[in-house]
């Protein structure tokens, strides 16, 4: 027997770990075995019918996404400028009704943080797109 192996060693598996296998896996063991299944919500597909299309499903999604305007600018020039004006000003009046800031006066030496528009559409289940423009802190 070569010296580093040690007898009477219980089964192990190809990473070391304990190994329950015996010559009689067919005796019956004392306690069921219960099914085990993955969390719900890591399932990726939850949300989606099990006959969905992906590829068209991934290439609206693409589509949505990649048309939004990522500032201000492009947002006034974009065709939807109107509605995206409409959101900015429903942004501020929320802001105001909601007392979310207050003007002060800033101390000496110190700078304000800058911000910037966010543009997102939101759609129901009836397929009516909202557009939705949130006012956020640079930073």
């Amino acid at each position: 027997m070569p010296p580093n192996t040690v007898p009477d060693e219980e089964p192990r598996d190809s990473e070391g770990r304990h190994c329950d296998h015996t010559e009689n896996d067919s005796e019956t063991k004392r306690y069921p075995q219960r099914e085990r299944n993955p969390p719900r919500y890591l399932e990726e597909d939850t949300l989606l019918p099990k006959n969905a299309d992906y590829a068209h499903i991934s290439v609206d999604y693409c589509y949505k996404v990649c048309g939004l305007p990522q500032n201000y600018t492009e947002a006034m020039g974009s065709p939807q400028a109107r509605k995206w004006e409409q959101a900015m000003k429903e942004e501020i009046s929320s802001l105001k009704e909601n007392d979310t800031y207050e003007l002060s006066t800033l101390p000496e030496g110190k700078a304000s943080v800058g911000g910037k528009w966010v543009y997102t559409t939101k759609q129901d289940q009836n397929d009516i797109e909202t557009f939705k423009a949130r006012y956020v802190a640079k930073g």
